[in-house]
């Protein structure tokens, strides 16, 4: 993930989003896999009608239901995000998930970054799930 800071990616996609330089990226997680395997990507939400410049890709996101989780964390070091969105992940699937009446379904999940201010000492996180109320349930 470093490798993408230093060789000028993260700026391009950055650039091609009309987003600042420096400004963190999303994750986006998709085509999961029956063994537990998936793709994963950086990015950011592109405008309306912008195509991918040479090298880089768009992954559509369907219109759907997620399920939203925040957190933040400061930053250790330049552009590496530390272990609390592992913390998000594993609390989704061991704590919410049992405890709710949703259920993940097909879609790419999202890791939304962003600074939380100027100095670049903390960073902010978003985890999207697509979800759907498990049949025969009602309520939350």
């Amino acid at each position: 993930m470093e490798t993408i800071w230093r060789d000028g990616t993260h700026d391009a996609i950055n650039e091609a989003a009309g987003r600042p330089a420096g400004s963190l990226l999303n994750g986006y997680h998709f085509d999961f896999r029956e063994d537990g395997s998936r793709r994963y990507l950086m990015g950011a939400e592109a405008p309306a009608g912008a195509a991918a410049p040479e090298g880089l890709a768009i992954l559509p996101l369907p219109a759907q239901t997620y399920a939203v989780f925040e957190s933040r964390e400061p930053m250790e070091g330049e552009g590496e995000i530390g272990l609390e969105i592992l913390n998000v992940w594993r609390r989704v699937y061991s704590e919410w998930f049992p405890s709710t009446q949703f259920e993940q379904v097909e879609g790419p999940c999202v890791e939304k970054y962003a600074w939380t201010d100027e100095s670049r000492t903390e960073s902010a996180c978003e985890v999207w799930i697509p979800v759907r109320r498990r049949s025969g349930t009602c309520g939350v």
